[in-house]
């Protein structure tokens, strides 16, 4: 490997870094707005205490979930030599005590999935709301249009903004609820053996160090194509708007020129 390798290799390294630091502080900056404001008229304090609230039962219900599960691995465990060893009477109790248990899991995991869509929801509303007053005020819906780096921002308020609070709410509770069952297994391991423990720990930081850069090319490729939707979409909206200017000049071929483009990647 020459010098210039090397150095290429370096500045994409250090690309990647102040990548991933500017779209973290977007993220946390994403999160305070709706979660901590600072200005008190960004939200209602009444809407805040909701909020947490319903986070924190999110939290429980992960917890009691994560809990039933390391439960009933130990019953599990239980059924499998009771059945080896052919004793009816305490297969039969585990069999019921592990059913309650399993049972409850299921109704702990619904309700968390019912509770995590609301806050979503409730989530997009607000931003939605929040996006759609910041673009009608001081006519920013006409000034936009002068600005070549933002592209067809209509169809990116209608595709954006949804997938990104259900994504975020999806990505944190599947962390939380990862964690808390590392944690607990991690706990159970080293009862057992200390050694696996340690295995286990470091096999975890490596594959979340992976996962995080996976995640991070990832969301490149995932903002790639919802831009590429957007662009997409307004082209034929365009077409849709100027039909009869279109037939009437015979444009199909230039629009088709112009349409093709908006589904191909950049790179």
């Amino acid at each position: 490997m020459n010098v210039s390798e090397k150095s290429s290799e370096h500045i994409d390294l250090k690309e990647d870094v102040k990548t991933f630091n500017k779209s973290l502080q977007q993220f946390l900056g994403f999160l305070q707005v709706y979660w901590y404001p600072k200005e008190t008229q960004d939200r209602a304090f009444s809407e805040i205490i909701r909020s947490w609230g319903m986070i924190c039962l999110l939290f429980l219900l992960l917890v009691g979930i994560v809990g039933f599960n390391a439960f009933n691995s130990f019953v599990f465990r239980d059924l499998i030599d009771f059945t080896e060893a052919k004793d009816l009477s305490k297969l039969t109790r585990l069999v019921i005590i592990y059913s309650i248990a399993l049972g409850s899991m299921t109704l702990l995991t619904g309700f968390s999935k019912f509770i995590k869509k609301i806050i979503a929801l409730d989530w997009y509303q607000w931003i939605n709301n929040n996006i759609l007053n910041q673009y009608f005020k001081n006519r920013a819906y006409y000034q936009i249009n002068f600005k070549e780096n933002i592209k067809n921002p209509d169809q990116r308020l209608a595709q954006e903004i949804e997938p990104i609070t259900k994504t975020t709410m999806n990505f944190l509770t599947t962390c939380v609820e990862k964690f808390m069952e590392m944690m607990v297994f991690i706990v159970i391991l080293w009862s057992i053996s200390q050694t696996i423990s340690i295995i286990l720990i470091i096999y975890t930081i490596l594959g979340n160090i992976l996962s995080t850069y996976i995640t991070q090319q990832l969301n490149k490729i995932s903002k790639q194509q919802l831009e590429m939707e957007a662009n997409y979409n307004y082209a034929l909206t365009h077409v849709r708007n100027h039909a009869e200017s279109i037939a009437f000049f015979r444009g199909e071929e230039k629009e088709l020129n112009i349409i093709q483009p908006k589904i191909q990647s950049d790179d």
